[in-house]
């Protein structure tokens, strides 16, 4: 494992820790339950998943699509989940998902280079949107999870005044489902458009 990556954990780590005792000594006013250490403590987790990823699969990551994960976690996860971003910026859980589609599709791209290199551009096109969504969809999983077993709200289905009903229940799901799209389509098109014009000038 490269130095660099190395460096880049420890500097993530050190910032959701210090992150931490702040959202706990200055930002909370109120009792500290588990689902508020929650936050952060799944932060911890998945500043943890490149790392892991690439002990199991011994395959190298490259040094930005590392950081441009760990900008994602501390976007959505610390930002919006934790400090309530998302109720002050509603605009930003929108950004988040569809810079997320876009990040899944860049990370499928660099781990399946040598098998997507044998396929035409309709099964590429196929193969990269259909991960990012798959990804978006076990996301909105794990948060109807949550909702059902810790009643939360991760799926915006309370309102003000109460539970509810129809479109509206589901409002917030689709439109995280559909910006994951968004992003999946944005993050292919410049995926395949910077590699066919390499491969092109090879």
């Amino acid at each position: 494992m490269k130095k660099s990556h190395i460096l880049t954990y420890f500097i993530a780590t050190l910032m959701m820790c210090v992150s931490y005792v702040l959202f706990l000594e200055v930002y909370l006013s109120g009792p500290v339950t588990m689902y508020l250490h929650s936050f952060h403590l799944f932060g911890l987790a998945l500043i943890l998943l490149p790392m892991v990823f690439e002990l199991i699969f011994k395959k190298e990551l490259p040094l930005w699509l590392i950081i441009g994960f760990y900008v994602f976690i501390f976007m959505a996860q610390i930002g919006g989940s934790a400090y309530h971003l998302y109720n002050k910026f509603p605009a930003l859980d929108a950004i988040a998902h569809a810079y997320s589609g876009f990040l899944v599709v860049l990370f499928f791209a660099h781990i399946s280079k040598p098998i997507l290199e044998k396929q035409n551009l309709f099964y590429q096109v196929i193969y990269f949107i259909s991960a990012s969504i798959l990804v978006g969809v076990i996301w909105e999983v794990v948060e109807f999870l949550g909702d059902s077993w810790f009643s939360m709200n991760n799926q915006c289905y309370k309102g003000d005044a109460g539970l509810l009903v129809g479109q509206e229940a589901l409002r917030d799901t689709m439109q995280d489902l559909l910006c994951d799209l968004l992003g999946a389509t944005i993050g292919t098109g410049l995926v395949l458009i910077i590699y066919h014009k390499f491969k092109r000038e090879k």
